[in-house]
């Protein structure tokens, strides 16, 4: 679906617990479809099961000033999430050359920083291979973490 017209983008809501089991809420961009779809454009940094490019299903209000909250994926896209974790040590120049390792193992991965230390990469299912590979050689040389945005 992904077209890159004049889209209005809009921001829905992503509920997840976070690492000490409370309930927490993540915003994302999206575009509106029609009957309370719609098609996520950012890269979910907390919020697992939801994806790059899925549409999904939101709870809308009455109320405009209450953001529409996700109710559950109606069409997964082909991709998947990876967290990555910079260690303290790598800053500037090496995050890049990490970086530049993974876009070179796929044309398609697109990449959303959390913080300094943290971003998450997003790529087609069928191209997370090497990019496991090479996110695994930084790991054995203490340069990264990194997880998978599971369902």
């Amino acid at each position: 679906m992904h077209s890159s017209g004049q889209e209005k983008i809009v921001k829905i809501l992503a509920e997840y617990q976070d690492d000490d089991g409370k309930s927490s809420i993540e915003g994302l961009r999206a575009v509106s479809l029609e009957n309370q779809l719609y098609e996520v454009r950012n890269i979910p940094v907390f919020a697992s099961g939801v994806h790059l490019f899925d549409i999904v299903r939101c709870r809308e209000l009455p109320d405009q000033d209450i953001c529409p909250t996700i109710i559950e994926v109606v069409t997964p896209s082909d991709y998947q999430t990876i967290g990555v974790v910079f260690f303290e040590s790598v800053q500037g120049e090496q995050q890049a050359e990490i970086l530049s390792d993974l876009q070179n193992k796929s044309a398609n991965l697109i990449y959303e920083r959390a913080t300094k230390k943290h971003m998450t990469i997003a790529m087609p299912n069928g191209e997370s291979q090497e990019i496991f590979e090479v996110l695994e050689s930084y790991k054995r040389q203490n340069k990264v973490e990194f997880y998978e945005i599971l369902e």
